[in-house]
């Protein structure tokens, strides 16, 4: 199960090397940033992503898929984008988004 949707269902775990990434990138940036402002940067990027996800589940789901099945981060980009060129209509067949 990938992480974005252990996040999505309340069930997420680890993260540790995302926070060590985050953590390694604001520390260079200039003037430096409080401490107290890391953990509310942090809270912000998740509250950001699920904002993301949720209005965007057709391409959550189609990256989740292809990261399942063990697809790499190009087959995910692609799957992401065709989800926003091709639509259902209500018959089911394929439609252009506008």
């Amino acid at each position: 199960n990938c992480r974005l949707g252990r996040i999505r269902f309340g069930q997420a775990e680890g993260g540790g090397s995302d926070e060590e990434l985050f953590r390694a990138v604001a520390g260079e940036i200039t003037p430096p940033w409080p401490r107290e402002r890391f953990g509310n940067q942090a809270r912000w990027a998740v509250a950001e992503a699920h904002t993301l996800i949720r209005a965007n589940e057709e391409a959550y789901n189609a990256a989740r898929k292809v990261l399942e099945s063990g697809g790499g981060l190009a087959d995910a980009i692609w799957a992401i984008e065709h989800s926003f060129v091709v639509r259902r209509g209500p018959d089911g067949s394929l439609v252009e988004a506008s």
